[in-house]
């Protein structure tokens, strides 16, 4: 394999991984936990996705390192995080719903899930008991 096949597909991955976290919906909540972060929000509440840039760093299995760039800072800010791409979306999703006051809506959203798998388990069970006492 050629260096140039090799660059190529370094690039194609971090264009995936890229694309994985921008597709990602309310994506920046992943460092809300950041000060500048939650300024930011505060600051354009209708328009912060549109104005920050994420760019890859270093890529390390399921560890990544990214950097964000808001577009428009007085002071150009730029922050730079590691993130785990296996538990990005959910991570997302949790501090998505934590900044909104929406906690217990999910909680009662994963209540339902587990009723739900639940009942198709007891309904398995009590299947292969009456083929057991046919």
């Amino acid at each position: 394999m050629e260096a140039e096949e090799i660059i190529e597909k370094i690039s194609l991955i971090e264009k995936a991984i890229r694309d994985y976290v921008i597709n990602t919906e309310h994506w920046i909540f992943y460092w809300i936990d950041t000060e500048e972060v939650q300024d930011f929000i505060k600051e354009y509440p209708d328009g912060y996705e549109d104005r920050i840039d994420l760019r890859i760093g270093t890529i390390n299995n399921s560890i990544i390192s990214f950097s964000i760039v808001f577009d428009g800072h007085p002071y150009c800010l730029e922050i730079s995080r590691f993130g785990i791409l296996h538990t990005f979306r959910d991570t997302v999703k949790a501090k998505w719903m934590e900044w909104n006051g929406k906690i217990k809506e999910m909680q009662i959203e994963e209540k339902k899930e587990d009723l739900a798998y639940h009942k198709r388990k007891v309904e398995e069970i009590e299947k292969e008991l009456n083929e057991l006492t046919l």
